[in-house]
């Protein structure tokens, strides 16, 4: 039997949940939602800006780094920042915040700032490629956006301003543990567990992309509610009895790990896997570089 949209227990009689989420649940909000795990562009939670500034605020180097930074965008990075202890639900689904995914943490992201702004100070389109068009087609069940590389890097330049200030970095420490370290860490676990089993990464990656084309993609990410499972890779997408002898959840949240082995698999598909891991080891560093030494 796979995993489904029911409350079970474990071994320790530990309640458990796996709602059904469809490949629409997995837009825009994990960009801004990873490089800050801040505001970014959730689909369903907002629609998208047709209009988009076409300048390039970032200059770069002949080496390719960074030769300036845009003050606006740090300005609004370090407002949000700064606000975290402040936000709300900005939309209809039930609120996990801070324990939920990138999707309900983008949604409390945009009760400080909207996707207008952040696409506005950006100066380019999040996606190249993908159902979204103008906006943010969220029933696409054969498609998803592919991200721009340019516009990640440009949010993970700017979205950690903590980086280059020690300060602010204090200042803002106590967010980051409460807001952000939660969902970070379980992006970070499940990334180095895809690199490190090859053999399932390709294999995920290649199934999913297949059910994308075929247009299913309903439930496809329950099974990886199990991901963090010592055994999953030796049993991938399995029944729930294979894995709830065997560590059940691997620890982690199950219902948050499925989304973010998603987000890799796509990031995989579209290219951007690496910038957007760049993105995430920074904030990593700057607030808790003892994950990356696990």
């Amino acid at each position: 039997m796979r995993p489904r949209a029911a409350t079970r227990t474990d071994g320790s009689g530990r309640a458990w949940t796996a709602p059904r989420e469809g490949l629409r649940r997995f837009g825009l909000a994990r960009l801004w939602a990873l490089t800050l795990l801040l505001v970014a562009s959730a689909a369903g939670c907002g629609g998208a800006s047709p209009v988009v500034p076409s300048s390039a605020p970032v200059t770069r180097d002949p080496d390719g780094h960074a030769a300036s930074l845009d003050a606006r965008a740090l300005s609004l990075a370090r407002d949000v920042w700064t606000a975290l202890d402040q936000t709300t639900n900005s939309c209809d689904e039930f609120d996990y915040f801070p324990r939920g995914g990138a999707r309900i943490f983008a949604c409390h992201m945009f009760s400080l700032v909207s996707y207008e702004r952040i696409v506005a100070v950006a100066g380019r389109a999040p996606f190249r490629a993908g159902p979204h068009g103008s906006g943010l087609n969220l029933h696409a069940t054969n498609d998803f956006g592919h991200y721009d590389p340019e516009f990640v890097r440009f949010v993970a330049q700017h979205a950690v301003p903590a980086r280059h200030d020690s300060a602010f970095r204090a200042a803002t420490q106590a967010h980051y543990d409460a807001y952000v370290g939660p969902l970070a860490r379980i992006f970070y676990a499940t990334h180095q567990k895809l690199v490190n089993n090859p053999a399932c990464f390709a294999a995920e990656r290649d199934e999913y992309a297949a059910a994308i084309a075929r247009g299913d993609t309903q439930d496809y990410v329950e099974p990886w509610f199990f991901f963090m499972n010592p055994t999953y890779c030796a049993h991938r997408r399995g029944e729930y009895e294979d894995y709830e002898r065997t560590g059940f959840d691997g620890g982690y949240d199950g219902n948050v790990v499925k989304t973010c082995v998603g987000f890799w698999l796509r990031r995989a598909m579209d290219g951007t896997e690496a910038e957007f891991f760049e993105a995430l080891t920074t904030l990593l560093r700057t607030y808790e570089p003892s994950v990356l030494e696990r």
